[in-house]
């Protein structure tokens, strides 16, 4: 019952208590008759007689007074019932955020591959296809140097210079290839800086917009397609010896090597393939715990790569020289040098062991950087076996892990300055000199080095 309800009643009770005005009319006449000594027994008798009537309407007043008071309170009872209290309002807190979902990078690494990309086809247009250096092959016993360009070809004898157009080869098959190889260079250009257009317009304005996607898709599909005609002609241009041109007319049956151009338009033929797989797909890149497995499998699979990359480069040559005018082939290992006949399939071959080179400071360098070459292997190996064990969730290894590939990374890099050292040396009073001689470096340095930058990349993640 509240507090209103409660005055209510008494209110309600108070008013049916309270007499009839004639209830104090008899009581004073019968108080007054009653003082009066000379008054009759007649007249006290009505006095009697309006007093018990006035008594018994109070009474009957008090009868209804009470009544109206259980009803009053029945129904404040009542009322009290039906309205339903209210609960305590407890304190909730607001509910957790959602998880954080996967970010799609796909947008950001096709418009950075597209940068590269431009990049590396306006390299090319203006640097050497094929290149070559020979070591005192001049009339005078000067270095002769020829590099072939996708407009020219420029030759140096010592310190003279000549150069000659491309439409002006002699060879007919060939000025043709170039020309078409012309076209497809520039067109390659073109679509790579649409295409990055488009990625850079996508990134920034339209993400979610599907007709911008499809029409990047497009785009890159075009430029893998110019990539894979002008690369299959370069690779053409650069081994056929054509029929009429004459027998070995090509660039590779004259000691050219590949060099920076061609390089830089495979590489930008590989990473299109790339951007291709990832504009028609998302890439998503988490942004939870997730992303810590992530980056263990990555450390291991780098690791496993870079033990394949310098086991591999051991048993490959560093560098190599080839003698066009005595056909002879030269090969420098870490272990041995070997000489072959240029050109022959099946020829036999000679070796000569790098403690045999009667140097003995170079071969003390030899020695150094084979040590270092084997160490690196055992821990590039060690690397990927305590990786695979931190992949299956043998978490106390992870310190060992990273322990080894910070080792490894330096060992690598020791073992890169030595190497630089015997390349760029003058031995034994110059009679061993690579660099100056005209060496190309070949696979097994650049092997060597990229299993170093791969476990620095796998380490530092």
């Amino acid at each position: 019952m509240t507090m209103g309800t409660c005055n209510k009643c008494h209110k309600v009770l108070l008013l049916q208590c309270w007499p009839h005005p004639s209830f104090f009319l008899v009581v004073c006449y019968f108080v007054l008759g009653g003082r009066g000594r000379r008054q009759s027994e007649g007249v006290r008798f009505p006095s009697l007689f309006f007093f018990f009537l006035a008594l018994g309407w109070r009474n009957h007043s008090m009868g209804r007074a009470n009544h109206a008071f259980s009803a009053s309170r029945n129904e404040s009872t009542e009322n009290s019932k039906s309205v339903p209290s209210q609960p305590e309002q407890e304190a909730v807190s607001p509910p957790p955020p959602p998880p954080a979902g996967d970010l799609d990078i796909s947008p950001e690494i096709v418009t950075l591959a597209f940068v590269l990309n431009s990049v590396f086809l306006a390299v090319s247009l203006g640097t050497a296809w094929f290149l070559r250096e020979q070591y005192a092959a001049g009339p005078n016993g000067e270095n002769v140097k020829e590099a072939f360009k996708l407009w020219k070809t420029t030759r140096w004898v010592g310190s003279v210079r000549t150069s000659m157009r491309s439409d002006a080869i002699a060879c007919t098959p060939v000025r043709q290839r170039l020309l078409v190889l012309q076209i497809l260079a520039v067109s390659a250009l073109f679509i790579s800086l649409i295409t990055l257009v488009a990625a850079v317009v996508r990134r920034y304005f339209l993400q979610g917009n599907s007709g911008i996607r499809l029409a990047l898709i497009y785009c890159v599909a075009i430029c893998f397609i110019i990539l894979t005609v002008e690369s299959a002609i370069g690779i053409n241009v650069y081994t056929f010896s054509f029929v009429a041109c004459g027998e070995g007319s090509s660039y590779h049956s004259h000691a050219f090597e590949l060099s920076v151009g061609f390089a830089l338009t495979i590489a930008a033929w590989a990473i299109t393939a790339f951007a291709g797989i990832v504009v028609y797909n998302k890439v998503p890149f988490p942004r939870d715990e997730r992303i810590v497995a992530y980056g263990i499998q990555a450390f291991d699979m780098l690791a496993f790569i870079a033990f394949l990359f310098s086991t591999v480069a051991c048993a490959i040559p560093l560098w190599f020289y080839k003698d066009s005018a005595r056909r002879i082939l030269t090969e420098v290992f870490l272990w041995k040098e070997r000489y072959s006949i240029l050109w022959a399939t099946n020829a036999s071959s000679n070796s000569t062991s790098v403690k045999k080179l009667g140097c003995d400071s170079l071969s003390h360098y030899f020695l150094a950087a084979e040590s270092f070459g084997i160490v690196s292997v055992l821990l590039n190996g060690t690397t990927f076996v305590i990786g695979f064990l931190l992949v299956k969730g043998l978490v106390g290894v992870t310190k060992y892990a990273l322990m080894l590939g910070y080792i490894s990374t330096m060992v690598a890099f020791l073992q890169w300055i030595l190497l630089i050292c015997i390349y760029y040396g003058d031995w034994c009073s110059g009679r061993v000199a690579y660099h100056r001689k005209k060496y190309v470096m070949a696979a097994g340095f650049a092997l060597s080095v990229t299993a170093g930058v791969l476990m620095a990349v796998g380490t530092s993640l």
